[in-house]
């Protein structure tokens, strides 16, 4: 063949060491190679056969490494944990110190290796909401073997069925085609898929060894979330977790996961792929990509180091991995102060809203910052408001005035951002980007408010049957919680659900024998009749349909979009609009108005409820 051809290789790091691209050479004599890779075959990590990316490709024709990926927002750093819970003692009974354990205790039988991966499953558990960001990503488990792996799968599926944990839990391995441990891998993998289809497909059998492929493929998608059916499951229908021993650790794109925990041993090329794994950039609910280390941790620290000053070059390990806990501690008690110095209680916070947009400008950079270090802080294990409050000089109650001031003066700027002002400046300050900024959860909620709204309206029945003295004084404590719950909630943001929650109270009527009263879910009843006759009005006064409104008032709650509303402008009415007093010049103004207005009332008037 006289032809030149060119080849053209994505993740050269692996796929061109063995024999087949020999026999392509001698095939097609006249060929260029060109290979694309993050990490490089280098002489330290050079294969059996010496062979490295250079020798296979030629000299490197461009680099653009992690911290280049950094800088243009393309990758997001790293959160690292380094976790000893190897507990073993010597036939002294003295502690034996986690770097002079032998090889086998972490994959061994004994019963302090037993120990081991039970504290391991116990951690991972009680530090799931904090890593997955309240169960927003989902996480790899990545084991030394098939047989640890199994083990894990093991000690995680008896804790779910005792009801210690919620976690749904996922296995993939590749089946060792001979040797006296592949009976256990295929028993270990028949057991997992039918777990698996009874979870995800109500059946026994859905998935079986001779559609391993379908099963591997399946763990793949739900894991990663990012095409056809999987990209919008419910979060019953998603995976959690997912137990591997070498799939998924490279050429895995999955923005949703954010987590890798690590039981096994990596180094040079293979760990910044598994690592890679946990932090592409999805929303702004995910800051960070975490790794979690187990075995032989101080080890793994070493070599994390290592391997990043190798691939990208010396100080990119400080510069691509967040701090130690304790320095985080201390830059999220600097902003802290920042804030407090600007605005020193967060009653006073509220106040703003009648100040200069100057002021409302430098109190939204002051929160935002704040806000940002706690969305890093909070991810770490160590993290604890409750008892570390002196230490940041702020409470979560605090905290949650101050969101609320943010969350009410965030809206008043957004109004003026509306209007184009004449001056340069003004419109650079008006600059202003909220997007960046989480919400943090709060300690007073909707619900926890609604709750005690049942109990005082509860309380007040059984006062008005008996009126006794007791009574009297269990209706007023229940009152006067409910009271002190609705002020912390108005102050922390909710001032308009708060008063409605308080016109509910007032409004119920205390029926008598009504001992199972919600008001939870009574509430929930009343705001949606008020916002279906709110969409009523609004249609009949501008000749809309009802149910496309409402359509797109749930797409917009959902996502934030306005995906259909070319099938709203299909049922506008002119002549109805022209009816109730509106005034246009031709349809297509008149339905341009309407489709603007009916975003204004969405954004606006149905948020209320």
């Amino acid at each position: 063949m006289n032809q030149r051809l060119v080849f053209i290789v994505d993740e050269a790091h692996r796929s061109q060491f063995g024999e087949m691209q020999r026999v392509i050479k001698q095939a097609f004599p006249k060929q260029n190679w060109y290979g694309f890779t993050g990490t490089p075959i280098f002489e330290f990590n050079k294969t059996a056969q010496d062979q490295t990316t250079e020798t296979q490709f030629g000299p490197e024709l461009h680099q653009y490494n992690i911290g280049n990926a950094l800088n243009d927002g393309a990758i997001l750093k790293f959160n690292s944990e380094y976790v000893n819970l190897a507990q073993v003692t010597d036939q002294d009974n003295k502690e034996v110190e986690e770097p002079d354990l032998p090889d086998d205790f972490y994959d061994g039988d004994s019963e302090e290796s037993d120990k081991y991966r039970d504290k391991v499953v116990k951690w991972i558990i009680k530090n799931w909401q904090k890593k997955s960001v309240n169960g927003s990503f989902n996480a790899i488990l990545a084991t030394s073997s098939i047989r640890q792996a199994l083990k894990f799968y093991s000690i995680f599926k008896k804790k779910r069925d005792n009801g210690e944990s919620k976690l749904k839990v996922a296995i993939t391995y590749s089946l060792n085609e001979n040797g006296d441990a592949n009976q256990g891998q295929r028993e270990g993998l028949v057991e997992a898929m039918k777990d698996y289809s009874r979870q995800y497909t109500n059946s026994d059998s859905t998935f079986n060894l001779d559609n391993m492929n379908a099963y591997i493929e399946d763990v793949a998608k739900r894991s990663a979330r990012m095409e056809g059916q999987y990209r919008h499951i419910k979060p019953e229908e998603s995976i959690d977790l997912t137990i591997v021993v070498a799939r998924l650790l490279t050429g895995f794109d999955a923005q949703r996961l954010n987590t890798l925990y690590l039981d096994k041993l990596m180094e040079y090329q293979g760990l910044i792929q598994a690592y890679a794994r946990t932090n592409r950039v999805f929303d702004k609910n995910k800051s960070q990509g975490n790794i979690v280390v187990f075995r032989r941790p101080k080890m793994m620290e070493e070599r994390t180091k290592d391997a990043f000053e190798k691939y990208a070059g010396p100080g990119t390990f400080k510069k691509v991995f967040r701090p130690e806990f304790d320095q985080m501690q201390n830059e999220f008690h600097e902003e802290v102060d920042n804030l407090r110095n600007n605005v020193p209680q967060p009653e006073d916070a509220n106040d703003l809203q009648d100040a200069s947009q100057d002021d409302q400008i430098e109190f939204l950079t002051c929160f935002r910052s704040v806000a940002k270090k706690l969305q890093y802080i909070a991810s770490y294990s160590e993290f604890n408001w409750d008892q570390q409050a002196d230490e940041y000089g702020i409470t979560q109650e605090e905290y949650g005035y101050y969101q609320g001031a943010f969350e009410n003066i965030k809206a008043i700027v957004t109004e003026s951002q509306d209007e184009e002002p004449d001056d340069p400046e003004q419109q650079e300050l008006l600059n202003f980007d909220f997007e960046d900024v989480v919400i943090h959860e709060l300690v007073i909620d909707k619900e926890y408010v609604l709750t005690l709204a049942t109990k005082a309206i509860q309380t007040q029945h059984e006062f008005m049957e008996s009126q006794t003295e007791k009574d009297k004084q269990r209706t007023a404590d229940a009152q006067k919680k409910l009271e002190v719950a609705l002020e912390k909630y108005a102050k922390s943001g909710h001032s308009l659900t708060a008063e409605q929650i308080k016109n509910f109270v007032n409004e119920t009527p205390v029926l008598e024998g009504d001992k199972d009263f919600d008001a939870i879910s009574a509430f929930a009843i009343r705001q949606d009749r008020k916002k279906k006759r709110a969409i009523l009005d609004f249609c009949d006064e501008w000749g809309l349909d009802p149910d496309q409104l409402t359509r797109l008032n749930t797409e917009y709650v959902a996502n934030g979009k306005f995906d259909h509303e070319r099938d709203l402008r299909r049922t506008a009415d002119k002549t109805t609009a022209e009816m109730n007093g509106h005034v246009f010049k031709n349809v297509l103004q008149y339905k341009t108005a309407a489709t603007t207005a009916s975003k204004e009332f969405i954004k606006k008037e149905l948020a209320k409820y």
